[in-house]
């Protein structure tokens, strides 16, 4: 009861991301069509799983890098990552979203020692999160618009976004045609 209680209560501190019970750790295939883009994701994670944020800047799109300077991402992904590790990430579901390809993701990662008591909440060695990851091949190689912010990973977001406010039509991503 006590850890039910628990999840429910990070589930509305967390405003979005899903934290999730025990599951199979199995994932999704990306489909071939898609090219090189499971090997880009199974990348780019395990270098987020190795903190090297300088490497991992290099996979978001150029919008995100010409507007998110490396030194501040850098920054600022060391200071969001600080006791948090990232132990493992699980592909969920697979989507087309005009040219982009929408990843669900779980990731299952460790908190920092005292990050869910100092909350008042109980503490727990791993925590499994739900979150979206939205990637799209530009210039021959598949690039990030977001990675799952999972609540301490703010530049993980969509800080730039392809979306119909930006962009005035649904049927793109970052501005490119479908």
């Amino acid at each position: 009861m006590q850890r039910a209680l628990a999840t429910v209560i990070v589930f509305a501190l967390l405003g979005g991301a899903t934290i999730l019970p025990a599951f199979a750790e199995t994932d999704v295939t990306i489909p071939k069509k898609f090219g090189a883009l499971a090997e880009r994701v199974k990348e780019y994670y395990r270098l987020e799983e190795e903190q090297k944020w300088g490497q991992t800047w290099k996979f978001r799109v150029p919008l995100y890098r010409k507007s998110v300077p490396q030194d501040t991402y850098v920054r600022e992904m060391q200071k969001g990552s600080r006791g948090w590790r990232l132990n493992s990430f699980h592909i969920r579901n697979v989507s087309e979203d005009g040219p982009c390809v929408l990843l669900t993701i779980t990731f299952v990662e460790t908190p920092p020692k005292d990050y869910l008591s100092a909350q008042g909440l109980p503490a727990m060695s791993e925590i499994s999160i739900e979150d979206d990851s939205r990637w799209e091949k530009i210039d021959g190689a598949w690039q990030a618009w977001e990675t799952g912010s999972r609540m301490h990973l703010p530049l993980n977001s969509a800080v730039v976004a392809p979306n119909q406010s930006l962009q005035g039509r649904t049927s793109t991503c970052g501005g490119r045609s479908p």
